[in-house]
């Protein structure tokens, strides 16, 4: 019977609310804190002050939630937990020590006491947060802490979120009921996905009176057979949670919700940096830069003679490009192909074998070293370290034309590297299916943005700098 009682406990607690499972993490990881504290001062001093004690409950309680680790992480990255975990814990010891450092008489007492309970407190932290969401996702691949869906729309919608519920098996979710107003249901439809129909909007209403579940979700169905209107009174007739899945979206898109007075609007496209995060991401480009340019001088010196000396033409290549905001700018480039070829009015890619490349355009497009002179678009101001690659103006007008969302990529400054280069999303685009994954994932960075994501794509590249996809 205990072991028994100890499992139903465990399930209740998988089965908590997010709001009051973070409530209780927090209260724990709080006097786990403290208490850690108060053992490590024990064994290393005389004891630790009531004071200090206080003084780091307080700082933890306020200080470990302003970094978003309490939120719900069942749809998001675990390695972004990772990162703000360790940047709060960061900002909680460094606190603390500014705190209780200031005036005291036992320095070397309270930085040993500080180094040891720190990385044992650290330790817990990721025990209880990463380790166990890890295990959490576990659990729901085999099956528990599942989240069951009753869902309304039409076939192709269905076969959508059936497919992205398989995609992610850790999310927990599982369709228990499917309705639609369609009066012909295709009887080619996988056994499986066709068990799960349950009928009309009369059967909806019907179901709902003697069946629960966690969520019901919603997509668009013709207004002609049933209005969103009739079915958004069932769903507010319920007390289930009701999202809506929207058929028209992409996924370069990123939905905000906003209100103007007392009316509902929807951000599908939008550039959300603060004037902060700019002017951090210029100074950590402009100095960066600055740097990168001095140690590489030799290698600029050494590639601008291997220009000049292997073909007849300038040594850099200037081409105008769409920026920020849309608005025009030079792209400086180390010359990697024949000037002959220079003046082409019709702008094609690069392809494997290219004639029109120099033997020296060969070597520096495969290493990626023709895009070193766009250091200095960064110290002028008109690209940026990372962000999505300028295209030339004709591919511009292009492709903006067939890919919705193509141009949103210019409400933030062009990049010498971006998210799409590190996922191998670079070089010729041979069909519209690449660029399209290019613009996903350029539009991901935009909507993602954080320094850290910036400092990560600069390592991934250097790492990466060889690509078999570069002609």
């Amino acid at each position: 019977m205990g072991l028994s009682n100890y499992f139903n406990n465990l399930k209740g607690l998988l089965y908590l609310h997010s709001k009051d499972a973070s409530r209780i993490q927090r209260f724990f990881d709080t006097l786990t804190i403290t208490f850690g504290y108060y053992f490590f001062g024990n064994q290393f001093s005389d004891g630790t002050s009531i004071i200090q004690l206080i003084s780091l409950f307080l700082i933890s309680i306020f200080v470990l939630p302003l970094g978003g680790i309490y939120k719900s992480f069942r749809k998001r990255s675990l390695f972004n937990l990772t990162g703000r975990l360790y940047l709060s814990w960061f900002f909680v010891v460094f606190l603390f020590y500014s705190f209780n450092n200031i005036g005291s008489k036992n320095y070397y007492y309270f930085s040993e006491i500080l180094n040891s309970w720190s990385i044992f407190s650290f330790f817990i932290l990721f025990l209880s947060h990463v380790l166990f969401r890890l295990f959490l996702r576990n659990y729901r691949v085999k099956g528990g802490n599942v989240r069951n869906i009753i869902f309304w729309g039409m076939t192709n919608e269905f076969e959508s979120l059936v497919k992205n519920i398989k995609d992610n098996p850790w999310l927990g979710y599982k369709i228990v009921g499917w309705f639609s107003p369609e009066k012909n249901i295709n009887k080619n439809l996988d056994p499986n996905l066709l068990s799960l129909f349950a009928g009309d909007i009369d059967s909806l209403r019907k179901w709902f009176k003697n069946n629960s579940c966690d969520e019901i979700i919603f997509s668009d169905v013709d207004e002609s057979l049933v209005s969103i209107q009739e079915i958004l009174i069932i769903f507010g007739d319920t007390f289930f949670p009701v999202s809506y899945f929207p058929k028209w979206t992409l996924n370069n898109m990123n939905f905000k919700v906003n209100k103007i007075g007392n009316k509902f609007h929807i951000n599908l496209w939008h550039n959300y940096q603060s004037i902060f995060d700019k002017q951090l991401k210029r100074y950590f480009d402009f100095f960066l830069s600055i740097t990168a340019i001095i140690v590489l001088s030799p290698l600029f010196i050494l590639i601008a003679l291997f220009v000049k000396s292997g073909s007849p033409g300038p040594i850099i290549f200037k081409q105008t490009r769409y920026g920020l905001d849309g608005k025009k700018f030079l792209i400086y480039k180390f010359r990697s192909m024949n000037t002959s070829n220079q003046n082409e009015k019709k702008v094609i890619q690069a392809k494997k074998d290219d004639n029109r490349v120099t033997i020296v355009g060969k070597f520096i497009r495969k290493w990626s070293l023709d895009e070193l002179p766009q250091l200095f678009n960064v110290v002028e101001g008109s690209m940026s370290l990372v962000g999505p690659r300028p295209h030339a103006l004709e591919h511009n007008e292009e492709y903006r034309k067939i890919i919705p969302g193509y141009m949103q990529r210019c409400s933030f400054k062009p990049g010498i590297t971006g998210l799409a280069q590190i996922n191998g999303l670079r070089g010729e685009t041979s069909n519209i299916k690449d660029m399209e994954k290019r613009i996903e994932a350029d539009l991901k960075y935009q909507n993602e943005w954080s320094l850290k994501l910036d400092i990560k794509i600069i390592i991934m590249t250097i790492f990466s700098i060889n690509s078999k996809k570069a002609y």
